[in-house]
């Protein structure tokens, strides 16, 4: 552990850190200077005492001292004191046991953790009045090892005393401290404290085990002790540990642990070296533990790998033995670069990366590598390793040998894996590798054999982390298909023998003549078997010998009803068996060619090439086989024949059923209703367990409609397995049950499998006599036959189909037979019109004949059943299908136009020269080959990389990122080198200006960019969607909701977002969008199409009638169109992206990217204030911040019906967190309904409990039925929601409020994880249960040290998985346990299964529960049925009283229960955002229980972490932080004396200004003018602080000018367009000019060098004029001087009277009462505010550039803070200006009784009067759009003024 400490006294250190009490055992003071800064000081080796006190003192070589006079004394802090101990094994082994190799390992750990501290390291530099602390990474610091602790027990550890003081930009400085911040060095490593202690034991360990020592985890944080030393052992030396945990408890923290120590420490007593030995040794005995034994016993690694263990000699102290001399010789200066270099090398496959590092010395380590020792003799590089007895031994660094016979195991296993996949995975051929070793070999030797084939080429890695391989067999195969068919093609010519009476049809004559023929063939077997007649007859008129190869026993049946092919056809197995032979210049037709594998294609070629022989290729275009032989064959020359007429396809009919067992029930309803017909009927489904399934099903419809017996027989039915040569030798291949035939002799013998010895590759058989025999897997031959055996219930009526050949029962395979009887004499069929009688009394070789896979059935016509999943709807499968029908209906999932659409899609696979090409982007195979073996990642490589991909935050930690990357690889000197190399590559980006040593990732950075460039692309490039919306389409909707829709529907962007705070009525928006869509033609309407990240979202969306799916479905979909060569087509489709805020980088980008590719629309929809997404980034506050993205904010709440509760809302999105807090506290207790009058509910919302989960609890049971349904209970964790569930459940089960009826089922509870958590094999446990896509597995082992994980799946099957070669993605872990259900309880399901019908969090009541195990749900969709004990697919069931924050998201209810805390877990979910969540998801009341409220008050303040993004991070803005608290500060122009007074003095007359007039500060004592500045995305870059200065004349001027403004600020809006026409002026003279001249255009000022952008200028609410118009501008208004208007404006009409009456006013108040014109000014700009707001669409709405008053509703007023006596007596001095200024002017003369006078007093009086009513007048609540802008999420220092709206 790591235990830090201040140094209290410079002058004592030395002596008591170099006294002798502390090294009784290690012989000498083992002492040492490190770091950079210690370098830089000129100290190395030893540490003497005088240079300690001088370094501690803070004394520099110049003289100088650091630190400062205090009273004339000296004042410097000497340093701190930072303790690294050892596992207190450890010691005892190094200590008692003289174990010298101990020692150095913790040497070499402290010295690994020491890189790491000097990280931290950080000094205080102030450039130009402000104060950074800047990371120098030069650290001063001393080891000192000591070897007992104060009671004289054996503990090894070093002190490392880091001096206070670090270089700077060649300045000595005090090491930076920050108490506020908790930045400064001190503060920093305690925050880093147990990080920096892992690190240490991970170092540690890592020596230790390759010492050969086993470890075991004894605590949190990654402690661990030698496992061998025994318990009480290490206890017994533990005495001082006793002490501190005796005085604070064994739960106590570190800071605890850390006090407690220090307050029980005693002074060490200085006892005699041999009678503490003697004291040690005799524990030993009494605990009768024998160490010397142990020590013997212990072998040490083979060949550990250098990198791992060892650290270049420069940076090594050696181990020294004061028994022997020291003889280590240092290697010389020529030889010790290349060792250092060999040993930071990470990965040997990256040469270029090695090639550019230069070599390590001692002076020239990387970063975070072991501190180095400073002139120390170094010994020989070689790993280091422990003898028994400790002495010491160096490795030889080769790896040992390989037996022999593993080696062939792989060559066997990637043969037998390529014959029938070209992709596997690293599991698969540890598997396969296992099953054709002779005896189980060590895993270990496993993978060094297969990690030679990879470096042989024997496999092809597909990916950088050995996930996924292709072989060498595949590349070889296909490039010797495309040399053997450019071969054939131009060397073989097609020899016609005779003279044919007609030649071929045009379509048909490269039969005539080429001797390698590709033919697209029909999709039916009629049409394939007419084509294939046609084929013979041609080449048959040519005198050429005809065979024709079926694809299938089933197809050679088919093709043998005509009377031309019979005689000629041939089957598969020749081929399979190496048994087909062809004739010289014969012709061989080749049907179902797509089923060909590359290896079956070449064996063709060869044959064909070496006869000269034709082969005719018939591709039916059904499913493949793997390789794509046909495409390779094209890559060869070989020309695709097209026929030139139709052929008839397959109708299809599609039937969307979302439920499975309803789907399967509709099927078999259908077949029974289809079978007496005449036409043939199939059901086609994929998988055994599911065509059995089915057939059950179909059977009892049959029974039901009348044409199925339900009285029968049971029969022993037997299905063949087939075998190859390969597969026969493999253990797998056989199980107990299955049963052996041995056809050697002519009578059968028949075996039942008892028992598969694994580890002998034997089999305990039981012959038909009932004896066990013995049988050597090895020596079974192709004459024993291997089949399963069950038990097949046989009626009349039924359909059979026999499986093989039985000739004692008269059957053929593939004969299909009708029961017609069951008699004592057997079971009477009928086969082909014929009568035959089957025996009932012995094993028959039929099963059920209902059911197939796709393609196994022919038939010319009839009707196909077809139950798909939407994964098996493709061309394909139904090319297959058309084989067993002319007619099909798909019975799936999916939704009919999804299914439709998918069912035109031809997936493309491609063949394993292609995959390799492509992946590695070469065109080369060989130069293919070598980039991606040199691409694949080292262990420590892909450790860093997954845990970057683990982190949930765009920053990185260094440090963090190191302690991550080792629970994936334990060597951390690796990792650290490739972390540092990372960084040196550019992979890994710093973050500027932090003290904590932070990182972005490259790849995140670069999304981001990717995402704001796609915006930036789209921008103004589509046409609206509605160029007018009718208003009476947008009735009813909030301001808000119709600012929105109006963006949707008239942008002109192809992305646009949408800012909804919780409850503002997002859904009533997109509903209102559809409305205004569906009013279009159909011809021309878009369709919407949602996307989301959860399948809540998703539910929300299609129930508003939009077709809807995850975000990860459509982008898996988008690859797979981009996967089979079709070209997505977006271009009449708007995708509607909600939730976005919960979208991480990776989706956003995608998502945005495929949109974009296939010219669709795009708008993100979302709440930045709501939960955020568990991936790296926020993309959606991103483009809000960062793009040009046009954005609609809804802020108007619509959910909240209770006034008190809304308020509360809106108090947490403006941060008042307090107000909210008393909102809450003070809602109306009556409007929950109660069933118990007696309950006494807590007296406030927020209410502290002893035990909030049961109180909660009965705050709901005291509710009624009715207020039940209609409360949603929110918990942040995940246990606290099950607690709740299960109090619920056993409540009312004691109250009899659910059935009598239980019944206990097994549920499966899925394991959050992070993306890689499964990679690790601590995240393993036996008895947990994986599923991998639909498949589930059942983990029956875990090794630990052999990194493997066993698992069984539903067919009894062992595979073997390696988690850290998993590919991830598709993997999910649980554990099992159970729940009891009844009538009554409330579930929902865990797990999405599309195919099944169920939704994560759909939620259903359990409405019966039957005898068979049945359990009928009741949801809002209907009613379910589900079998949890029967179908494990069903069990992902969970209670669903309760749910966490994340499943709230997206729901309402009319009350909420919610449960908040800090107590263990609960503290981290205790933020604003849980809060947020949990207040605004109820209608009417919110009560809240709390474990701690003052706690829980205080976390949801605290601030959240502000660097959301890769660009907050990498391109900070802190500008704009800083001008939005200087923006707080001041008032609109025409609200403060010194703004009237400059506008009076600078003549602007009715200016429209968007400034503030900002108060004087000490820094800054005149006051300014802020005008607000824009970057060219729109968004708000600081402000330009215009001062404002008093002329010797009085006048106010304008003076300095300072910008507060982002790098990239633009320009300045000084004042909004009412014109549609806006100035762009290049200074500031010229802005305000144009202000005064222009009052009714947009005026902005350009301060950059770069034009404002068009969407920068959007915000003005004005285009720029172009130079003719302007200057026709200023023509017009020259002119315009010249002209007097009479003083009464002209009455028109149309005019509203409040407006005519306004500008009456002021057109005759002019000049003389300022207070009379400012009210009209002021009235007159609220009416056309209120104006040009209904029409135009702004890209965000920015409170800072509106200095017009806003009208605020009671509410607004009730909550404006009461102002302090700073606000009162400044509101006080602009009382008294504005009198004096009153004063001035004079009183108002008085008015003369002549007309015009008194129309212009009628007319000020008007303008008074109005004044007064609007100020009066209350206003409805719903009215303002109310809620923070989008851009101030920063907490604000409280102020006394209320903030405008």
């Amino acid at each position: 552990m790591m235990s830090p400490a201040p140094i209290v006294s410079a002058g004592d250190a030395a002596g008591y850190y170099s006294n002798k009490d502390n090294y009784y055992f290690l012989g000498q003071l083992e002492s040492e200077w490190l770091g950079e800064g210690a370098s830089a000081l000129g100290l190395e080796g030893p540490v003497r005492s005088d240079q300690l006190t001088a370094v501690l003192e803070g004394r520099l070589p110049d003289g100088s001292r650091l630190g400062k006079e205090v009273n004339g004394i000296h004042s410097h802090r000497p340093g701190h004191d930072l303790t690294f101990s050892a596992p207190k094994s450890v010691s005892i082994l190094a200590l008692v046991g003289g174990d010298k190799a101990m020692l150095e390992a913790h040497q070499y750990a402290v010295r690994v953790a020491a890189g790491y501290v000097e990280k931290l390291i950080s000094a205080r530099e102030t450039v130009d009045g402000k104060t950074s602390i800047i990371p120098t990474g030069k650290m001063v610091a001393a080891l000192y090892t000591h070897d007992t602790s104060r009671n004289l027990d054996p503990l090894l550890h070093t002190h490392m005393l880091v001096a206070n003081m670090t270089e700077l930009n060649g300045k000595w400085k005090a090491l930076a401290t920050d108490y506020i911040h908790n930045a400064g060095f001190i503060e920093t490593v305690m925050k880093m404290q147990v990080t920096l202690g892992k690190l240490y034991r991970t170092a540690l360990r890592d020596r230790v085990e390759t010492l050969g020592h086993e470890i075991e985890e004894v605590g949190p944080h990654g402690m661990w002790e030698i496992k061998a030393v025994p318990e009480e052992v290490r206890e017994e030396y533990s005495s001082r540990g006793r002490e501190i945990r005796g005085a604070v408890g064994a739960e106590a923290t570190l800071k605890s642990l850390d006090i407690a120590a220090k307050n029980t420490r005693k002074a060490k007593v200085d006892p005699s070296r041999l009678r503490l030995m003697e004291r040690w040794q005799t524990q030993m005995k009494e605990k009768g533990w024998d160490m010397k034994a142990y020590q013997d016993s212990v072998v040490p690694r083979d060949a550990p790998d250098a990198g791992a263990v060892a650290i270049p000699a420069a940076h090594r102290q050696p181990v020294r033995d004061t028994t022997q001399p020291d003889t280590t010789k240092a290697p010389s200066p020529a030889e010790q670069p290349a060792r250092d270099e060999q040993a930071t090398r990470s990965n040997e496959q990256r040469g270029q990366r090695d090639a550019e590092q230069p070599a390590r010395s001692a002076e020239g380590r990387g970063p975070a590598e072991p501190v180095p020792a400073r002139s120390v003799p170094a010994r020989d590089n070689a790993p280091v390793i422990a003898e028994r007895g400790g002495k010491v031994k160096t490795a030889d660094s080769q790896q040992p040998d390989v037996r022999q016979e593993v080696t062939d195991a792989v060559r066997m296993a990637v043969s037998q894996l390529s014959d029938s996949k070209t992709r596997f995975t690293w599991g698969e051929l540890l598997l396969s590798t296992t099953e054709f070793s002779d005896k189980i070999p060590d895993v270990k030797e496993i993978k060094l054999a297969l990690d030679e084939a990879l470096k042989e080429g024997l496999i092809v890695p597909l990916d950088a982390e050995k996930g996924v391989f292709t072989s060498r067999h595949h590349l070889l195969d296909e490039l010797s298909i495309q040399a053997l068919g450019k071969e054939h093609l131009s060397e073989t010519h097609v020899v016609s023998f005779t003279r044919p009476a007609q030649y071929a049809p045009p379509a048909l004559e490269p039969v005539e003549k080429d001797a390698l023929v590709l033919m697209n063939a029909p999709k039916g077997v009629a049409g394939i078997r007419e084509l294939t007649e046609q084929l013979a007859g041609i080449s048959a008129a040519h005198g050429r010998e005809v065979k024709v190869l079926a694809s299938s026993s089933e197809r050679a049946i088919s093709l043998a009803k005509s009377d031309v092919l019979r005689e000629h056809i041939t089957g598969r197995q020749q081929l399979l068996k190496g048994e087909l032979s062809l004739r010289p210049q014969s012709t061989l037709i080749i049907e179902g060619a797509e089923r060909l594998g590359l290896k079956e294609t070449l064996i063709l070629l060869g044959e064909a090439r070496e006869k000269d022989a034709q082969l005719v290729f018939l591709d039916s275009a059904g499913r493949q086989a793997n390789g794509n032989a046909m495409s390779v064959l094209e890559s060869a020359g070989v020309r695709r024949s097209r026929r030139t007429e139709p052929s008839p396809g397959l109708e299809a009919e599609v039937v969307s059923i979302a439920d499975k067992r309803d789907r399967y029930s509709a099927l078999a309803t259908r077949f029974a209703e289809l079978n007496p017909g005449t036409e043939p009927v199939t059901a086609v489904v994929i998988g055994q367990r599911e065509q059995k399934q089915l057939t059950g099903l179909i059977r009892d419809a049959l029974q039901n409609a009348g044409q199925l017996e339900r009285d029968g027989v049971t029969i022993e039915a037997r299905t063949p397995v087939w075998l190859d040569s390969k597969t026969r030798r493999m253990a797998g291949s056989y199980r107990a049950g299955q049963v052996l035939e041995d056809r050697t002799e002519r009578e059968a013998r028949h075996f039942i499998i008892d028992r598969v010895h694994e580890e002998t590759r034997m089999l305990s058989l039981i012959d038909s006599d009932g004896v066990l025999v013995r049988q050597k897997i090895s020596d079974l031959t192709a004459d024993w036959r291997l089949f399963n055996s069950e038990q097949l219930h046989v009626a009349g009526g039924d359909k059979l189909i026999a499986l093989a050949a039985d000739r004692s029962a008269g059957l053929k395979a593939k004969d299909r037979l009708t029961v017609t009887g069951i008699s004592p004499a057997g079971i009477g069929v009928m086969r082909d019109g014929k009568a035959v009688t089957l025996p009932a009394d012995r094993p028959l070789y039929v099963t059920h004949g209902y059911v197939a896979g796709p393609g196994n059935r022919d038939n010319d016509t009839g009707v196909v059943l077809a139950a798909l999943n939407s994964r098996d709807i493709s061309a394909q499968t139904m090319n297959s299908l058309a084989q067993s029908g002319s007619r099909a209906e798909i019975f799936t999932a999916e939704t009919q136009d999804r299914a439709e659409a998918r069912l035109q899609r031809m997936r493309v696979d491609n063949s394993p020269v292609q995959l390799v090409t492509k992946l590695s982007g070469e065109a080369d195979i060989s130069s293919a080959v070598r980039t991606l073996q040199a691409g694949v990642l080292s262990d420590a490589a892909l450790a860093v990389q997954r845990a970057i991909a683990d982190q949930q935050s765009v920053t990185l930690n260094e440090l963090k990122l190191a302690e991550a990357a080792t629970a994936f690889h334990p060597g951390l000197t690796e990792v650290t080198r490739e972390i540092n190399a990372m960084i040196k590559n550019g992979d890994l980006i710093r973050v500027p200006n932090k003290t904590e040593p932070l990182l972005v990732a490259r790849a995140t950075w670069e999304m981001e960019k990717t995402i704001i460039s796609a915006i930036v692309a789209g921008k103004d490039t589509q046409v609206p969607l509605m160029e007018q919306v009718d208003n009476a389409l947008l009735d009813g909707l909030t301001q808000g909701q119709k600012t929105a829709a109006q963006l949707v529907l008239n942008s002109r962007d192809q992305f646009t977002g949408i800012q909804g705070y919780a409850g503002v009525g997002k859904t009533t928006q997109v509903r209102a969008v559809k409305s205004a869509l569906d009013t279009l033609p159909a011809s021309a309407r878009p369709a919407l199409h949602g996307l989301a990240p959860t399948h809540q979202a998703v539910k929300e969306l299609r129930a508003v009638g939009i077709e809807a799916q995850t975000v990860k479905s459509f982008l898996v979909e988008y690859d797979q169109m981009k996967a089979a060569g079709e070209k997505p087509d977006f271009s009449i489709r708007v995708f509607l992206i909600d939730e976005s805020s919960m979208l991480g980088n990776q989706d956003t980008a995608a998502a945005y990217l495929a949109i974009q590719a296939g010219g669709g629309r795009g708008v993100s929809m979302g709440d930045i204030d709501q939960f955020e997404s568990p991936e790296s980034g926020a993309p959606f506050r991103l483009v809000q911040e960062r793009s040009p993205m046009d954005v609609a904010i809804m802020k108007q709440i619509v959910r909240q019906k209770e006034v008190n509760l809304r308020d509360a809302v809106h108090d947490v999105i403006d941060n008042r967190i307090d107000a909210a807090l008393e909102r809450l506290k003070h809602q109306p207790a009556d409007l929950v309904a109660r069933q118990e009058p007696d309950w006494q509910p807590p007296a406030e919302g927020l209410a502290e409990s002893d035990n909030p989960v049961s109180d909660l609890v009965a705050d709901w049971l005291s509710r009624t039925p009715k207020a039940r349904d209609e409360t949603l209970i929110i918990a942040q964790l995940n246990d606290d929601r099950a607690a709740i569930n299960r109090e619920i459940f056993d409540a009312l089960d004691a109250r009899e409020e659910l059935g009598q009826k239980k019944i206990s089922v097994p549920v499966l509870e899925k394991i959050k994880h992070t993306r890689h958590e499964f990679n690790k094999l601590a995240a393993w446990e036996a008895g947990m249960v994986l599923k991998r896509g639909d498949t589930y597995q059942d983990v029956v082992a875990v090794d630990y040290n052999g990194s493997l994980v066993t698992v069984r799946n539903e067919n009894d099957r062992i595979a073997m998985v390696s988690p850290r070669e998993l590919l991830t993605g598709d993997v999910e872990l649980f554990k099992r346990s159970e729940k009891i259900l009844a009538a009554g309880a409330v579930v929902r399901f865990t797990v999405t299964d599309r195919n099944r019908g169920q939704a994560a969090n759909q939620k259903f009541t359990v409405e019966k529960v039957t005898d068979s195990g049945d359990i009928v749900l009741q949801g809002a969709d209907g009613k379910k049925t589900i079998n949890p004990v029967q179908v494990r697919a069903e069990q992902h069931l969970d209670y669903a009283w309760a749910i966490t924050g994340y499943g709230a998201q997206g729901a309402s209810e009319g009350s909420v229960l919610a449960l908040e805390g800090t107590e263990g877990s609960r503290q981290a979910m205790a933020h604003k955002r849980a809060f947020y969540i949990s207040l605004s998801r109820a209608k009417q009341h919110v009560q809240v229980y709390t474990d701690g409220t003052e706690k829980w008050v205080k976390s949801i303040k605290r601030t959240e972490y502000d660097l959301k993004t890769a660009h907050d991070a990498l391109s900070p803005q802190t500008e704009r932080k800083q001008a939005k608290v200087i923006w707080a500060m001041g008032q609109p122009v025409g609200k403060t004396a010194i703004g009237r007074a400059w506008s009076r003095h600078e003549a602007m007359g009715e200016h429209n200004l968007t400034a503030r007039v900002i108060p004087a500060t000490r820094r800054f004592p005149d006051p300014s003018l802020a005008l607000p500045l824009y970057d060219n995305n729109g968004r708000s870059a600081g402000l330009a602080l215009v001062s404002l200065v008093a002329s010797d004349t009085g006048r106010l001027m304008r003076g300095d000018v300072r910008m507060v403004a982002t790098q990239g600020a633009t320009g300045a809006v000084m004042q909004r367009s009412r014109s549609g026409n806006t100035h762009v002026v290049r200074t500031a003279d010229e802005a305000f000019k144009a202000v005064r001249e222009h009052p009714e255009d947009g005026v902005v000022w350009q301060t950059g060098d770069e034009k404002p952008s068009p969407w920068m200028l959007k915000v003005s609410q004005g285009a720029a004029l172009s130079e003719e118009a302007a200057r026709a501008q200023t023509i017009r208004l020259a002119e315009s001087e010249a002209v007097t208007l009479p003083p009464v404006a002209p009455v028109r009409d149309d005019e509203p009277v409040p407006a005519r009456a306004i500008e009456q006013a002021i057109q005759a108040l002019r000049g003389r009462d300022e207070y009379a014109i400012a009210e009209a000014q002021r009235q007159q700009e609220m009416q056309a505010y209120e104006e040009y707001q209904s029409r135009i669409v702004l890209p965000e709405e920015e409170s800072v550039a509106d200095i017009r008053l806003s009208m605020k509703d009671d509410a607004a007023q009730e909550r404006q803070p009461a102002p302090d006596g700073k606000d009162i007596a400044r509101i006080a001095g602009e009382e008294r200006e504005l009198q004096a200024d009153k004063a001035r002017t004079g009183p108002l003369p008085a008015l003369s009784q002549d007309k015009a006078t008194g129309e212009r007093a009628v007319a000020g009086q008007v303008a008074r009067e109005l004044a007064e009513q609007q100020r009066d007048m209350p206003l409805p609540r719903d009215m303002p759009e109310r809620g923070r802008e989008i851009e101030h999420q920063e907490h604000a220092p409280p102020r006394t003024i209320q903030k405008e709206r």
